[in-house]
């Protein structure tokens, strides 16, 4: 019994010495904003995100921090002034709240969304113990929105001889972001079946390789989709009527093509298209310059998934059918270049009082990206003797306690940023 109550004593004496001995750390946020809608063209990368929402409806930015710090607070700014939390413009007419953080966090709600709600957000998790600012991404809350077609009238019909090629244009009217482009053949929007014959271009323009029977008779129409909130605009009909009973024989002819020139981003998709008139409908085949027995893929598109360094080069689409005397060829030339990227992700670092820390922001990409820092929120001004920058590589020398921070580097170039919050704890020396 004895050596029992030994041990309770040992474990309670233990606890307590650890419980003091809890090391402090500055805030860091661990969970930030989400980009809306979550599509591969929104994605969560770099500084900033971007949430699409129309007027009238609610939104919710999360911010969530941790840390061994006393009172954590929260604070937003917009468009680079602190919201004021007590002020008539977050609140009804009643005074009840519609701009609010949620109890215990910083997540902010905003409920019907009005005109000059929308503009950049960012929070800021601090401790009343210490000056150090944890940020989060920066958010952009943008108004969804789709304009009506400039011209809805319906167009006048177009008569057209069998096999020959026909263009119907959408021009799609403004919207934020860019709509989906389809078409239809009635008024319930039900997307027309598109193939080797029938192809849409990156423009939202209709191609009619060469016209068929079956094509005439039917009333097409563009439309242009925000599908995650539910909006649609239809342009005008255009009817066909196709004149003849049999179609004289086509050579293959290019009648449209994506850009000549393709800059790819590394890990992401790239997209070339040629679209060739003709009859019968010519047979369309890619190669790369070097390598011409070998087919890439066959059909107006190619894609390359996830683009890589080695996919640089020339690109040849080759249209031919029975009537062409040899293959029509368009070329496309890629480069590719690459988002910033960590050489070393920056990590929280710990040291004691009267030590040097440094911060590691050395990113690279293509082209090379500019680094920026900030110290607590604020922008890095070089202290001589005390914080100097070497290369991208932030030091502090000479520690005091009341200089932990909370540091933040954001690298950028042309195709992306990447953005890092990352603190420098200072310690007693009986850590």
């Amino acid at each position: 019994m004895a050596t029992l109550e030994i041990v309770f004593l040992l474990i309670v004496y233990v606890g307590k010495s650890l419980q003091g001995r809890i090391v402090p750390s500055p805030p860091s946020i661990t969970a930030g904003p989400k980009p809306y809608p979550m599509r591969s063209w929104n994605p969560e990368l770099g500084d900033r995100v971007y949430v699409y929402l129309p007027k009238e409806k609610n939104t919710r930015l999360q911010c969530v921090a941790s840390g061994n710090t006393p009172k954590l607070s929260y604070d937003w700014i917009k468009d680079g002034k602190l919201i004021d939390f007590n002020s008539t413009e977050v609140t009804y007419k009643n005074n009840t709240l519609r701009i609010y953080k949620e109890h215990g966090l910083g997540t902010l709600n905003i409920h019907h969304v009005q005109e000059s709600d929308y503009g950049i957000y960012q929070c800021r998790a601090g401790s009343a113990s210490s000056q150090a600012l944890s940020l989060s991404k920066k958010v952009e809350l943008i108004e969804a929105h789709i304009s009506s077609f400039q011209n809805n009238n319906d167009r006048p019909p177009k008569v057209v001889l069998l096999g020959q090629y026909v263009l119907l244009t959408c021009d799609p009217p403004y919207s934020n972001p860019k709509a989906i482009l389809k078409w239809t053949t009635d008024d319930t929007l039900k997307e027309m079946t598109l193939n080797d014959r029938i192809v849409m271009d990156y423009e939202g323009n209709l191609h009619f390789t060469n016209i068929a029977k079956e094509d005439g008779g039917k009333m097409y129409s563009c439309f242009a989709s925000l599908s995650f909130i539910g909006f649609y605009s239809k342009g005008p009909f255009t009817s066909l009527s196709v004149k003849g009973d049999k179609p004289a024989n086509q050579p293959a002819k290019i009648q449209w093509r994506s850009a000549k020139d393709v800059i790819g981003v590394k890990g992401e998709p790239v997209r070339f298209m040629c679209i060739f008139s003709g009859h019968p409908v010519p047979k369309i085949l890619w190669h790369k310059e070097g390598r011409p027995s070998t087919t890439l893929s066959e059909g107006h598109e190619f894609v390359i998934n996830s683009v890589q360094f080695n996919d640089k080069g020339i690109y040849i689409c080759a249209g031919r059918n029975p009537v062409t005397d040899k293959p029509q060829n368009v070329t496309f030339t890629l480069n590719v270049q690459a988002k910033p990227s960590w050489k070393i992700p920056p990590v929280d670092t710990r040291v004691s009082v009267g030590d040097s820390a440094s911060i590691n922001c050395e990113a690279e990409g293509i082209p090379s990206p500019n680094v920026e820092w900030f110290i607590d929120g604020k922008p890095f001004k070089e202290i001589p003797g005390k914080r100097q920058l070497q290369g991208d590589i932030l030091q502090v020398t000479s520690l005091t306690k009341k200089e932990s921070m909370v540091v933040q580097c954001n690298a950028t170039n042309s195709h992306g940023s990447l953005f890092s919050d990352v603190y420098i704890n200072v310690l007693g020396r009986n850590f």
